[in-house]
């Protein structure tokens, strides 16, 4: 069963956002479509003990996302949705690692130069 608000826009189709933020509409305005922002980060910390990223910083991650596609886009605060996924370094790869393989390997370099 799914619940849904409508929302009436003068000289537009009604419009139906239901309650896990599906906007349902055949042809929404370009103003009304709401962005999904989704920012992946490897769960560590960036200060010393810190284990992931702090309540804080997700706070100031989503409220720059927002205020960054309103000031360029012109997105409504409250259209604009903004998930922070924390993934496990040993599941997150790059150069084809695992980025602590990746970072071992780019230490390694720098220490060769140095």
């Amino acid at each position: 069963m799914s619940t849904a608000a409508s929302t009436p826009v003068a000289g537009k189709a009604e419009r139906e956002w239901t309650m896990d933020g599906a906007f349902n509409s055949a042809r929404p305005s370009r103003r009304t479509t709401m962005p999904y922002v989704n920012i992946k980060v490897t769960r560590e910390g960036t200060a010393p003990g810190a284990i992931s990223t702090t309540p804080e910083q997700k706070a100031a991650l989503i409220k720059g996302v927002s205020d960054l596609l309103f000031e360029i886009m012109g997105k409504p605060h409250d259209s604009t949705f903004v998930v922070i996924d924390e993934v496990e370094m040993e599941n997150w790869g790059v150069g084809g690692l695992p980025v602590p393989e990746y970072r071992k390997q780019l230490a390694e370099k720098a220490a060769k130069q140095k």
